[in-house]
């Protein structure tokens, strides 16, 4: 039984090993799976996939972390669901951004709520120095700069240019920002 098992795992691993494409091509139609059973709510698809070993870590083909996949899809559910089975909050795609980044960006309170409550890191800055804080002022989420400053993010951290949260901070929400911004500590 022992040589029979050798015998069939040496033979997966000669026809994997000689056939790279088909293994690359498996793993992508597998990711594009559960990458779409995020961005359409499929929670039982989701969890399949967790339960089935799937790891909450994983990428899809640009490099964003599922946990961000479900943040830009404003997924709260697929959100909770990946954090109960260990994605990490801090997780960055190939820019550098958090899926705290995606979620101020785009003025999901809810969202950064839950991922400041899960650990997220509220200064972690992208390979171009933004932070979550800097992306909400530039964008005018008001709410989501003063649940940021209240969960400790430092406005005068600078971007690349030399940029802070107040030189980001305008548009029509920008004295409102720019006021929550000097709430910080």
């Amino acid at each position: 039984m022992v040589r029979r098992s050798a015998a069939v795992l040496a033979a997966t691993l000669i026809l994997l090993a000689a056939a790279p494409d088909a293994q690359a091509n498996m793993i992508i139609r597998f990711e594009k799976e559960v990458v779409e059973n995020i961005r359409d709510g499929n929670a039982q698809g989701l969890t399949a996939y967790l339960l089935g070993g799937g790891n909450p870590a994983a990428t899809d083909n640009d490099g964003q972390p599922l946990l961000v996949v479900a943040t830009r899809a404003n997924r709260l559910d697929m959100i909770e669901t990946l954090l109960h089975h260990g994605a990490r909050p801090d997780a960055v795609d190939r820019l550098g951004n958090t899926a705290l980044y995606w979620a101020a960006e785009a003025g999901h309170a809810h969202i950064v709520e839950r991922l400041l409550t899960a650990g997220a890191k509220t200064d972690n800055q992208n390979r171009q120095g933004v932070t979550p804080l800097m992306a909400a002022a530039r964008d005018g989420q008001v709410a989501v700069v003063r649940q940021l400053v209240t969960a400790g993010a430092d406005p005068r951290l600078s971007d690349y240019t030399g940029r802070d949260a107040f030189g980001w901070a305008g548009g029509p929400q920008g004295n409102r920002v720019t006021a929550e911004l000097n709430k910080a500590k």
